[in-house]
């Protein structure tokens, strides 16, 4: 794989793993906004329709109260127009309260559905109930009966009252064991989000991180084995070979290091038998051969030098080639003349 692949993959991971996170953020969001959703749309508006229902009610069982005691009270000059009207006044009231409480009543019936299941049916023959009730105490009422029917028709309308708030709060008590249910849900939600995100960051940061770290050492180790192996050719050696165990941008410049490490063996060794067999023929020349710096030092000398000057070899390399000669001065402007002839300003020169 080559380098740049490897790089993009860890790049690569590093966004899966982004993405991951912010996967598992939106799924916590979700499942909290579908919770609050829940509660806003059903909880809280059976909430609000049991208040009204229960206010309702309790408005008809005050007008009928306060109807029953303004036809029960008789003034001594007679009712005069200000009773009247007062009495008027709650028929209204309790009209109206009774058209509100069968709305509330329907408005319940309508919107408290769990499921398949709709308003509790004790619920609703309370209210139905209730308004029986307050229609009978009325009729008593206005019927001017005696004191045994209106305080038998009064205990049954506030029976009837204490049945119908009984069954409003079961109602409402249900409903808010479905908030506190749902409110649950809703932290649990949020808990559960939280730790996902926490599991999901630190699973997916550590995955990019430990593959980045891989790559990032691998491709480290094996720029230091190159370095290395650079470090020893230029110190000398020529048995160095790096391994080349990729197909990526690297390990083509370790096949080219290899290559270059062979074919400079190959050349010192051509350097080698070139210079051995030169050598050699300076060795056997018959003629006297002196390889001289141009600083006039010798350098090197053959066998028929040593013979000539009877002097070894060991002798005689190191030494100053005016030396040789009986007129030193000679020696020198010799040595400079062919220095000059061969265009030569350092290096060596035989003689």
């Amino acid at each position: 794989m080559q380098l740049w692949l490897k790089l993009l993959l860890s790049y690569l991971v590093i966004i899966c793993a982004t993405v991951l996170i912010s996967i598992g953020g939106i799924s916590g969001a979700q499942k909290v906004r579908d919770s609050f959703y829940k509660v806003n749309k059903e909880v809280i508006p059976h909430l609000l329709a049991l208040k009204d229902l229960r206010y309702a009610g309790l408005r008809i069982v005050s007008s009928s109260m306060e109807y029953a005691f303004l036809t029960s009270v008789h003034p001594a000059g007679g009712e005069g127009k200000k009773e009247l009207e007062a009495k008027e006044e709650e028929v209204r009231l309790l009209a109206q309260g009774r058209t509100s409480f069968l709305s509330s009543l329907d408005l319940c019936t309508r919107v408290l559905v769990h499921g398949e299941e709709r308003m509790p049916a004790a619920l609703e023959l309370a209210g139905q109930s209730l308004l029986k009730g307050s229609q009978d105490y009325i009729a008593v009422v206005d019927a001017g009966g005696g004191t045994a029917r209106l305080i038998e028709a009064k205990e049954r309308f506030e029976n009837a009252e204490k049945t119908f708030l009984e069954a409003v709060n079961v109602a409402h008590d249900r409903e808010m064991a479905d908030l506190h249910r749902h409110v649950a849900g809703t932290l649990q939600s949020v808990s559960s989000a939280i730790v996902s995100s926490v599991v999901l960051s630190i699973v997916a940061l550590t995955a990019a991180l430990l593959l980045s770290v891989a790559i990032s050492l691998k491709v480290s180790r094996r720029i230091r084995t190159l370095k290395e192996a650079a470090a020893a050719v230029a110190a000398g050696k020529r048995d160095v070979a790096v391994p080349v165990t990729e197909r990526d941008e690297i390990a083509a410049v370790s096949a080219s290091f290899n290559t270059m490490v062979q074919r400079l063996r190959a050349f010192e060794e051509e350097l080698d038998s070139a210079n051995r067999y030169l050598d050699s023929i300076i060795a056997t020349m018959p003629e006297a051969l002196t390889v001289v710096s141009c600083e006039g030092g010798i350098l090197d000398v053959n066998r028929a030098t040593e013979e000539v000057f009877g002097f070894a070899k060991k002798d005689l390399v190191g030494r100053d080639f005016s030396g040789l000669f009986v007129d030193f001065d000679q020696g020198t402007i010799s040595s400079r003349r062919c220095c000059a002839r061969k265009g030569w300003s350092n290096g060596r020169r035989a003689f």
